[in-house]
């Protein structure tokens, strides 16, 4: 059934073979003639909604891992020395535990993420990251 669906559709359509290129028009197999790729019907959307999330992810995940690296610095320091006080480092735990708590929720709310609209989800990156950097920016202030 399938492929009685592939070769109806490319019977009177121009289309291209996504690997070589190769014009599909009255293929009779669900093989592309040219390469030998095997070819499906799919539908798909050019509006992934994929670069807004990507980018939040990668932004609160690099933010997160230079928190935890800071934090293994302190720690490593601190049982080698004595321990930083905690009022001096709390940012740091806290943009560790907030970016953690972020990637989680982008990970699992993957689905709820794509349906917003483009402008929510570019906001709620911004909100991440400036949040994340806010705290960066305090500890650093405290620190120095």
């Amino acid at each position: 059934m399938e492929q009685d669906l592939l070769t109806q559709y490319l019977s009177d359509r121009d289309a291209e073979c996504p690997v070589c290129g190769y014009n599909l028009r009255g293929l009779t197999t669900t093989r592309c003639s040219e390469c030998g790729v095997p070819i499906e019907l799919t539908v798909s959307s050019p509006d992934l909604r994929i670069p807004s999330w990507i980018t939040g992810i990668i932004a609160v995940s690099t933010v997160t891992g230079f928190y935890v690296l800071v934090i293994a610095f302190l720690l490593i320091n601190g049982i080698r020395d004595s321990m930083p006080p905690l009022d001096e480092s709390w940012p740091v735990y806290t943009g560790a535990a907030l970016g953690s708590l972020m990637l989680a929720g982008l990970i699992v709310g993957r689905r709820r993420f794509h349906r917003l609209s483009m402008l929510w989800r570019w906001s709620l990156n911004a909100a991440c990251a400036t949040l994340l950097l806010g705290l960066w920016g305090i500890w650093y202030a405290i620190v120095m």
